[in-house]
């Protein structure tokens, strides 16, 4: 073993020493599960918390949906545009919703059309670029828009 180690250029001791410790090394397996924990950790919690924030927002959306059809069915069957804000308005009250801003305008003779404009907090930092915000944004602005023939005028 000393002539293979002295043909390699190699300290005579080395070899053995730093083959042993490698081996050592290569099968101790302590630490893996530290690890791996570490690696997957921040992306189960991204997982977790997205999910939360789809959830918020899809709740919203119903929310604000429903809003926006109850002031504008409310607008076209009564005439009365101050009445469906208001209508629209409570039902966000109700909801626990009191970041939103509902508005409803009538627009051309025939049709009312009621847009709710809301906003929605960002659990996940980068989730509003899926809808068209900026990655730093801490909300995201969506709009409901529906339109209904007008009632009220012909009876």
């Amino acid at each position: 073993m000393v002539a293979i180690e002295k043909q390699a250029g190699v300290i005579p001791g080395l070899l053995f020493l730093g083959g042993g410790l490698l081996k050592k090394i290569y099968r101790d397996e302590r630490g893996n599960a530290m690890l791996e924990f570490v690696m997957i950790f921040p992306l189960f919690i991204g997982l977790i918390l997205g999910t939360i924030n789809v959830a918020v927002l899809l709740n919203n959306d119903i929310l604000a949906s429903s809003a926006a059809r109850v002031a504008g069915r409310t607008a076209a069957v009564t005439g009365n545009r101050l009445d469906g804000e208001n209508r629209g308005k409570e039902l966000f009250r109700k909801a626990g919703l009191v970041q939103l801003d509902g508005q409803v305008r009538i627009t051309g003779k025939d049709y009312v059309t009621a847009e709710v404009t809301y906003q929605v907090p960002v659990l996940v930092p980068g989730f509003a670029c899926l809808f068209g915000g900026k990655p730093w944004d801490d909300e995201i602005k969506l709009k409901k828009r529906n339109s209904y023939y007008v009632e009220y005028r012909h009876r």
